[in-house]
């Protein structure tokens, strides 16, 4: 009998399918699959909210299930969820707010917008390098 090899993207959406992640989601902000659902979880397990998924949550589109509501990205992105100087925008790429639904991710740094200790204004060199943790 032949087993199975599952990659990494379908185990994360198996992961993601917690009772309160809504793994489309990912796709409503510029950049979502970089920290997919710790974008707005504390944890790949989506049982908890970070300061940004609390934001998020309340930047939902309007007029169907809430189950079903896209992130309202124009009115998420100029806020600061995790307090760390940076916008929501500017920590996923989008530092303008211009970046909308469906479109192709936009390029630069990405940091998390839900985590103070990750933040686009680097360390030592004015840049954020893979191996510093900026804290």
């Amino acid at each position: 009998m032949r087993g199975f090899a599952f990659g990494p993207a379908l185990a994360l959406v198996l992961v993601c399918r917690g009772a309160q992640a809504r793994e489309f989601r990912v796709q409503d902000i510029p950049n979502g699959d970089e920290n997919t659902c710790l974008n707005c979880h504390g944890e790949l397990e989506a049982e908890t909210f970070n300061d940004f998924g609390s934001q998020a949550r309340s930047k939902l589109e309007q007029g169907g299930p809430i189950q079903e509501a896209h992130v309202d990205w124009a009115s998420l992105c100029p806020l600061d969820a995790d307090g760390d100087g940076d916008t929501n925008g500017q920590e996923l790429g989008d530092p303008d707010c211009a970046w909308t639904r469906g479109s192709s991710d936009p390029g630069g740094t990405v940091t998390n917008p839900g985590n103070a200790a990750s933040s686009t204004r680097g360390c030592d060199n004015g840049r954020l390098d893979p191996s510093e943790d900026c804290q």
